[in-house]
């Protein structure tokens, strides 16, 4: 048993023990810290100042786009790019490295070597593009010579796979790199030189939903570019998925029938829309010819690109969307226009009859012998209000614009003496309250507004002042004269004549329309004076099912200034169009639902070899069904009439809606 004194010191001497061993240690510690200050210290420097930093950009998935029914309209695949910093990149191996990436590329080292120029100008340690969407060989060889081609790097990309091919390419669009023009500007400040995004239709309008957020990934590397560690990693947000009011099967149908129209006519263009009349949602729009988006994700040449803008090789000039970006005269469609003008702002009623001898003739207007002008009409006989329109007769609707007008004397027949017309410039602001001469708002870049004369701005109700002030106080035009002879480009310039006011009453010479423009204007007929602003949007929803954007309900540009019984009375006429014996468009009528249309079949500078005569080019429009209307549809097909090549095209387009609702297959 041990005493008092040794129990005292055992704790001592643990003490010691452990305060000679934490000695002992720190010892060791500053020893091991003197070798690498003193001994290693300039070794150590030397790394660390050739150590570096590496920032990846992590590209956001893009979004996908569906129709409203959830059919996916595009994908995202993997692409591999060679991409170099250009910053990163020594000087002493540029050559060397240039003509080694020839080789692998098969891309000339004098474009790499401006490419890499251009890139150290901008942003030296930006990435840059020397080539997109390399081969599976070209990709393993560049990355397994990597580490011989410093500032050089394989990127694994995604690009699109647009799986409408051409049936969807006017609408849909395509994502490219960013342009020198774009690249640094204000609006693409959060872009680098490598990125891709959307250059037209649906992919440019809404990029900023469909891009996602980027993340980046902070790489320490050393000296010959070996990669040591992740620093830090930001995870990218992938972009919304945006659903469009398209519906896929639709769109299919009246792309197939257009498509058959033009063959048939020899049409170099043609265009189809198809509006909801109670939201404005465009259910199908259909431009042709197209093109294969495809091209454009893959990496279009400078000689595909030219050849798909070269009108001696593409005269139909599918890289613009006809729907929305040309105006063509729309001839007899914009009678529906004049006869709402007619019932407003004229003497007309639905009881005006008048009759017509199959042409008007104008008598020496200009004040030379022989210089008669004859309008021809294809119908011949007396009609009223409704079957004016359902027999579209031109003298009828001459009448309705020009009697009682400056000139009006000069017209062999005259028109009833107790019709007042509304004269040019009633009809003009007519058209401007249809929306005409004006973009509609679509969802889509690069619409036109087309032609349109400019608007009487004061009483409607009085035509004595149409010619002579037609836009006051709204800029330079003082009266149609001055606005004709500065469209027109004659020199001098050509007054305003009765001749351009028969040719404007019946949707001819002076005024052109897109396809978009009327589907609107059919639609405010047929839902009682709502004008409607088309949109392709339906709706946005975000990464994770959430609703970014819901769907909504119409979006209500204007209301038409047109009483509803004359909007009723003009309906009337669109229905007896397709439905009595007499009508011009009787083939879009289909079983179970009553269809209400127009035709139209303007005339062009143009002489047909095989019958010697002007061509003609056609349009129809219409909705249905004729009670509590759910449809509109606009067609244009550039060759044939109406009757003959429009009309077979609506006619497919109805058939294919109403047997899809019937199933419950196109949601509102």
């Amino acid at each position: 048993m041990l005493g008092p004194s040794e129990n005292r010191r055992r704790p001592i001497t643990r003490i010691l023990v452990f305060r000679l061993a934490v000695f002992i240690l720190f010892g060791i510690l500053l020893l091991q810290l003197a070798r690498l200050q003193i001994v290693r210290g300039e070794d150590y420097a030397e790394r660390a100042s050739n150590n570096s930093v590496l920032i990846i950009d992590l590209p956001a998935e893009r979004g996908i786009i569906t129709d409203r029914n959830g059919v996916p309209l595009v994908s995202n695949v993997p692409a591999y790019d060679a991409v170099a910093i250009p910053a990163r990149i020594p000087d002493a191996d540029r050559r060397e490295i240039i003509f080694t990436l020839e080789g692998i590329l098969d891309v000339p080292a004098e474009r790499l070597n401006r490419l890499i120029d251009e890139g150290e100008e901008v942003a030296g340690f930006s990435p840059v593009v020397l080539k997109e969407n390399l081969t599976r060989d070209q990709a393993l060889t560049l990355r397994s010579m990597e580490p011989d081609l410093r500032g050089v790097t394989l990127e694994v990309a995604a690009t699109r796979r647009y799986l409408s091919g051409e049936l969807l390419a006017p609408i849909v669009g395509y994502i490219g790199p960013i342009s020198a023009e774009q690249y640094g500007t204000e609006e693409y400040a959060q872009y680098g030189l490598s990125d891709r995004l959307g250059q037209t239709g649906i992919e440019l309008e809404y990029e900023d939903y469909l891009r996602g957020d980027n993340g980046r990934r902070l790489i320490e590397q050393d000296a010959i570019g070996r990669q040591l560690r992740v620093l830090r990693e930001e995870v990218p947000v992938p972009g919304n998925r945006v659903v469009l009011s398209l519906d896929y099967n639709l769109q299919t149908a009246a792309s197939l029938a257009l498509s058959t129209a033009m063959d048939q006519y020899s049409a170099p263009m043609g265009s189809a829309v198809v509006l909801d009349t109670r939201t404005g949602e465009v259910l199908a729009l259909v431009s042709l010819p197209s093109y294969d988006a495809n091209i454009f994700s893959a990496g279009i040449t400078q000689r595909q690109y030219d050849d798909l803008d070269n009108l001696e090789v593409n005269p139909g000039r599918p890289l613009v969307n006809h729907a929305i970006s040309d105006a063509f005269p729309p001839g007899s469609v914009f009678k529906v226009v004049t006869a709402a003008a007619a019932l407003e702002f004229g003497s007309a009623t639905p009881e005006t009859r008048i009759n017509s001898p199959g042409q008007m003739v104008v008598r020496n207007e200009f004040g030379a012998e022989d210089a008669d002008q004859i309008f021809r009409d294809t119908f011949t006989g007396t009609a009223d209000f409704s079957d004016g329109l359902a027999v579209s007769s031109n003298v009828y609707f001459y009448c309705l614009v020009a009697a009682q007008q400056p000139g009006s004397q000069f017209m062999e027949p005259g028109c009833p003496p107790e019709l007042q017309g509304t004269g040019p410039g009633n009809l003009a602001r007519m058209a401007a309250e249809f929306g005409l001469g004006q973009t509609t708002g679509i969802d889509l870049p690069n619409e036109t507004p087309g032609l349109a004369p400019p608007g009487d701005a004061d009483d409607p109700a009085d035509p004595s002042d149409d010619v002579g002030n037609t836009n006051p106080g709204d800029g330079p035009l003082t009266n149609l004269s001055q606005w004709f002879g500065e469209i027109s480009g004659y020199t001098p310039p050509e007054a305003w004549l009765l001749g351009n006011t028969l040719q404007f009453a019946i949707g001819q010479n002076v005024i052109t329309t897109s396809p978009i423009q009327m589907a609107t204007v059919v639609a405010a007929i047929a839902n009682g004076g709502q004008l409607l602003e088309p949109r392709l949007l339906h709706e946005v929803m975000g990464p994770e099912g959430e609703t970014v954007i819901p769907a909504h309900g119409a979006d209500v540009s204007s209301n038409l200034p047109v009483a509803g019984e004359n909007l009723a009375e003009i309906r009337q006429g669109m229905l007896d169009a397709v439905n009595a014996e007499y009508g011009t468009a009787r083939a879009a009528a289909i079983p179970g639902v009553q269809i209400a249309g127009k035709t139209g079949s303007p005339q062009v500078d143009e002489i047909d070899p095989a019958t010697g005569r002007q061509r003609t080019h056609a349009w129809f429009i219409g909705f249905g069904p004729f009670e509590d209307a759910e449809i509109a549809v606009a067609v244009y097909v550039q060759g044939g009439t109406g009757s003959e090549a429009a009309v077979p095209v609506a006619q497919a387009i109805f058939s294919t809606y109403f047997s899809q609702t019937a199933v419950g297959s196109v949601s509102p």
